[in-house]
């Protein structure tokens, strides 16, 4: 019998869950509208959204979740979600009492870098660097196939980062000289909106040559933030992916450049680039995969231990 799980990736925009096997492969997978402004519905859309794919999968053994923001290392604590204006929320409480599968969390970065380490993009790679480009900038960063947290659950909120300290910005509640205020779909949207023409989505600041000015930045501040993790870490790869990615396609190649004019010339040989293999889909693949990944891992550490109990019980009766 397969192995399923359920991968549940919560953006600021959209929710999507899916049933994933341990390949990665996907059978049954849905999408909702994350809702604006109001808690009490968008518990009630992750209840709504886990109910439907467990439905499909009833046999599912754990449920991973990725989250846009910044959770507690092996807990169901989640701290801060920015993009959504939601703080200090234990997931495992909001869950409907039907859903009796454990739940394991994560950032939704570092689960689109793990799916992209273990069959994406990385999967040959042992050191692999994942950016995100959507409403907000996020990072995961997978070592040996292992997602790097940090002490605490904060390492690589890249988002953060201070990039930019030249280029004015408009007040929208983020650092504006940060990583993400620099070079986020939200910023970037903002920016777009200085000209005092109608914008209506991102994708726009890409496809029409009025906003040229804004894309040089754009592409002149990433090159900064990927330079900056190159020197942090030296990655084998750094994947970009995201929303904004999507929309930017066409100037992918110009960013390498950008990443070259802030690095040693030493490292420039080894500067490797690669759009994401899973695209959408890989935050709630990668949220899957890790969830068996630490649900395996508990159960192998219990029959271990049974192992060793059951072995000291036969000495001492000797």
């Amino acid at each position: 019998m397969l192995t399923r799980v359920i991968g549940l990736d919560i953006g600021a925009a959209t929710m999507r869950a899916a049933v994933v096997d341990r390949e990665g492969t996907i059978y049954y997978s849905k999408e909702v509208a994350t809702p604006e402004r109001s808690e009490l519905r968008f518990v009630r859309e992750i209840n709504d959204l886990l109910e439907n794919v467990l439905f499909h999968a009833p046999e599912a053994i754990a449920i991973g979740v990725g989250v846009p923001g910044i959770v507690s290392p092996g807990t169901t604590l989640i701290h801060l979600l920015p993009n959504l204006g939601y703080e200090n929320i234990d997931f495992k409480r909001i869950l409907r009492k039907e859903i009796k599968q454990p739940v394991y969390l994560l950032n939704d970065a570092n689960a689109a870098c793990y799916a992209e380490a273990l069959f994406g993009a990385g999967a040959d790679k042992r050191i692999v660097q994942y950016i995100t480009l959507s409403t907000g900038v996020g990072g995961g960063l997978v070592i040996n196939k292992e997602i790097y947290t940090g002490a605490r659950g904060f390492a690589l909120e890249i988002g953060n980062m201070i990039i930019d300290t030249e280029t004015p910005r408009p007040n929208d509640k983020m650092n504006r000289n940060s990583f993400e205020g620099s070079c986020s779909g939200k910023s970037l949207y903002n920016q777009a909106k200085r000209f005092g023409t109608n914008i209506h989505t991102v994708a726009s600041v890409f496809n029409e040559s009025r906003f040229s000015p804004i894309r040089n930045v754009w592409v002149d501040n990433l090159g900064k933030g990927i330079a900056n993790i190159y020197s942090l870490y030296d990655p084998d790869v750094v994947i970009l992916g995201g929303a904004v990615m999507q929309s930017a396609d066409k100037f992918f190649d110009d960013i390498l450049p950008a990443v070259e004019k802030y690095t040693l010339p030493q490292l420039h040989p080894y500067i490797n680039l690669k759009r994401s293999h899973f695209g959408e889909t890989g935050g709630m693949i990668g949220a899957a995969l890790y969830a068996l990944h630490e649900h395996e891992k508990i159960i192998n550490k219990a029959k271990s231990d049974e192992v060793k109990i059951d072995t000291e019980v036969k000495a001492e009766t000797k």
